[in-house]
């Protein structure tokens, strides 16, 4: 009986494997119908989401750690929330899915990049909008879905123009290799196709009919004759996994291409930068060589592949992340400069650190003051300047903190700031009189006039609270999130990195730095 229950279990499979194909199949065929009537001749991604399949929280917490700058943990967690709750809002309404449709622009460089919503039957539009925060309005319905610009879902989009389009004018063209592209993508949570428009191939061949010398040079036509589509499909966390499959003429074409991505990854690899910013190239770059599979080449990263992936370039993506929040918080410190200069100039002497009620109760911090002058007037108007920051009304506007009070590397909860003044204890700022700059007898560019403060002396920017300067602890309160040091402005407007103190003669230097009249004009080691 053996034989025939292998031979039996045998046709099973092949049943199943075939059934599993023809839904397979399917399947793509009716997202490709789903989207069609939206997918022009110039169109060059085409999207598909299944949302029944996406964790938001495991989405938000993969986000924030491949990302800069990385969130305060408290944002993390809104941002969660706000997931998780337009996740549910969009399927309670009836939604399961949506496309992402990009097609390049017909004038500038901007494309249209549209959402294509499919709304089945009994499905809640005004519901759906709600769940996503869409302006009332926001696209209309076409063709069983929703349309809209997906600009709708953040901010008012920076070109104007790229609206211009109506959402409702479309020109779609047959691509039947959309079908094909969402087939070979398979069973995942997101599928992505990169359809190339016909005419990418003649506009790359004139504009760079050859590669530059640092990418191995030879003909562009491998990659524009060679290359028919791409499809990616993507499994989300907390299991995340990819399989990427490019398309080419035939066999051959797949094996130049292989050869001509193997020549760019070498080269890369001579580079010293590159080098210093991934150590372990060598094995991000065999991570990331696809294989040749008949005419196509792909690439499997499975959820252990991607785990030891990011492995490998979170620690260089750290190191790049502080190196560029540390740029960032110079910025920052000097458009405090600059405002603070901008508010001498207006008033003829620096802002108190808190300003007081005629009892001469503490009220607001100096940086609600020098709001006009950081293009932050409308803010401004908003503060009820005669009552303390903690009223009623001020209270409301914490929240609304300017995002240059904002360092980059701090994990203090939203609406706390860690660039402060130094205060009391000879340092520029007094907390009973406003200083001048007759009042800074060391010299301007050997005065320090703001620093970063640690998490723990951060503090709610519009409170009147500020690093109180200890002379016996000159290092008390400040930050060290970049390689152990911090970053300092000057009162000439300059910002500049220390290096934390390391012996009791840079701690005094540091302590002549912070004192505007000590008679110890000095620099910093």
């Amino acid at each position: 009986m053996k034989p025939l229950t292998y031979c039996m279990s045998a046709i099973v499979l092949l049943v199943a494997s075939a059934a599993a194909y023809a839904d397979a199949k399917s399947d793509a065929a009716a997202r490709a119908k789903a989207v069609a009537p939206f997918v022009e001749a110039e169109t060059a991604i085409v999207a598909h989401v299944d949302l029944t399949r996406v964790d938001p929280s495991a989405a938000v917490d993969f986000a924030a750690r491949t990302t800069y700058p990385t969130p305060p943990p408290n944002e993390i967690a809104e941002a969660k929330k706000e997931a998780t709750k337009g996740l549910q809002g969009a399927i309670q309404a009836g939604v399961k899915e949506f496309y992402v449709v990009v097609t390049p622009g017909n004038q500038g460089w901007m494309p249209k990049v549209f959402a294509v919503v499919p709304m089945p039957a009994g499905a809640d539009v005004a519901a759906f909008r709600k769940a996503l925060h869409l302006p009332v309005g926001a696209g209309r319905v076409a063709d069983g879905s929703l349309v809209f610009h997906a600009d709708s879902l953040g901010q008012a989009s920076q070109f104007p123009d790229s609206r211009t389009q109506p959402v409702d004018k479309f020109q779609p063209v047959a691509r039947p290799e959309l079908v094909t592209a969402f087939e070979t993508a398979g069973d995942s949570a997101v599928q992505v196709a990169l359809l190339p428009p016909a005419y990418a191939s003649r506009v790359i061949e004139e504009l760079m009919p050859q590669f530059p010398k640092e990418l191995g040079g030879g003909p562009t036509t491998i990659l524009t004759r060679g290359v028919s589509w791409a499809a990616a499909g993507i499994d989300l966390p907390p299991h995340a996994a990819i399989r990427l499959t490019i398309k080419s003429a035939n066999a051959q074409a797949a094996e130049a291409i292989r050869a001509k991505l193997a020549e760019m990854m070498r080269l890369a690899g001579l580079c010293k930068e590159v080098r210093a910013v991934v150590p372990k190239y060598d094995e991000v770059a065999a991570m990331l060589a696809p294989k040749v599979e008949g005419d196509r080449l792909v690439l499997v990263l499975n959820e252990h592949g991607v785990d030891k992936l990011l492995s490998l370039v979170t620690p260089p993506i750290e190191v790049a992340r502080a190196s560029a929040a540390r740029v960032q918080s110079m910025n920052n410190l000097k458009m405090l400069a600059l405002a603070l200069h901008n508010y001498y100039n207006a008033n003829k002497h620096f802002p108190l650190p808190a300003s007081s009620s005629k009892d001469g109760k503490p009220l607001l911090s100096w940086r609600v003051y020098i709001l006009p002058y950081l293009e932050q007037d409308s803010l401004f108007r908003q503060f009820h300047l005669d009552e303390p920051w903690d009223s009623p009304h001020n209270r409301t506007l914490i929240d609304k903190m300017p995002s240059i009070y904002r360092l980059p590397m701090s994990k203090t909860e939203k609406g706390r700031t860690n660039y402060l003044l130094p205060v009391g204890g000879g340092a520029v700022f007094e907390a009973d009189r406003p200083t001048q700059f007759k009042d800074i007898t060391d010299g301007t560019s050997n005065t320090l006039m703001t620093v970063e403060a640690d998490d723990e002396h951060a503090v709610i920017w519009t409170k009147p609270e500020d690093l109180q300067f200890d002379p016996k602890d000159p290092t008390k309160g400040l930050a060290r999130f970049f390689n152990g040091g911090f970053n300092a402005g000057f009162c000439d407007g300059s910002v500049r990195f220390f290096d934390w103190p390391k012996d009791a003669k840079q701690i005094e230097i540091l302590r002549y730095l912070f004192q505007r009249a000590d008679r110890h004009p000095v620099q910093p080691w």
